[in-house]
């Protein structure tokens, strides 16, 4: 699923302060708390949550994107 309209105004919030957009993208949950207390630790800790959320459900949550490891060399 490609990135939408309203993933603009996500990422809008995310950047004033990174738990709104995550309140946004998946609620108030146990992502929302992590958020804060990564931002309670810095700016940029916040940020790179909120675009790791963002990254995975479109990309690997949304898509039913399947990853593909190599075989293992002691099998």
């Amino acid at each position: 699923m490609a990135l939408t309209c309203s993933d603009i105004f996500k990422f809008f919030f995310a950047v004033i302060l990174p738990p709104l957009g995550v309140m946004f993208e998946k609620g108030c949950g146990c992502d929302f708390v992590i958020n804060i207390c990564l931002t309670c630790l810095g700016y940029i800790p916040g940020i790179s949550k909120f675009i790791h959320d963002i990254i995975y459900n479109t990309i690997v949550h949304d898509a039913n994107f399947t990853f593909k490891f190599m075989p293992s060399i002691l099998s």
